[in-house]
């Protein structure tokens, strides 16, 4: 008979996928909320990208700790995909600005760069710890 063998010893695969979630979520939003301090968009909604940002990193957590039937899974997937979309749709016209020429030179912002990659990635490895066990 085995002894009990650690917290981490028994987490598969998806646990791993859910503690990145958790940390890109929390870096996409420090990283947005820092965006929105330095540059306002009018069509832009701050509160529902980090609310929907917080809502995944708690669900993530509650399914770091009991994964019931992969519903917290699947939810923070879900409060991933729509801090994303807000995130993307309350940027849309800085974007299009960009790519339509760019006449002032100003080119993207870093924190904009790298909030978008954190959020995909978000979605990403939440799709992964839904695929994947959370525990062996």
């Amino acid at each position: 008979m085995q002894s009990n063998t650690g917290f981490f010893r028994r987490k598969a695969a998806g646990f791993y996928c859910t503690v990145a979630t958790v940390l890109l979520s929390l870096v996409g939003a420090i990283l947005f909320w820092l965006l929105s301090q330095a540059s306002v968009e009018a069509t832009e909604t701050p509160a529902l990208v980090i609310g929907f940002s917080a809502a995944c990193i708690v669900l993530c957590i509650v399914a770091a700790i009991k994964d019931f039937f992969k519903v917290p899974t699947l939810l923070a997937f879900v409060s991933a995909m729509i801090a994303f979309g807000a995130f993307a749709g309350g940027r849309v016209s800085y974007v299009a600005f960009y790519f339509s020429g760019d006449v002032m030179n100003t080119g993207l912002s870093p924190l904009f760069i790298v909030s978008a990659v954190c959020f995909l990635l978000a979605i990403v490895t939440s799709v992964m710890a839904i695929c994947f066990k959370q525990e062996k």
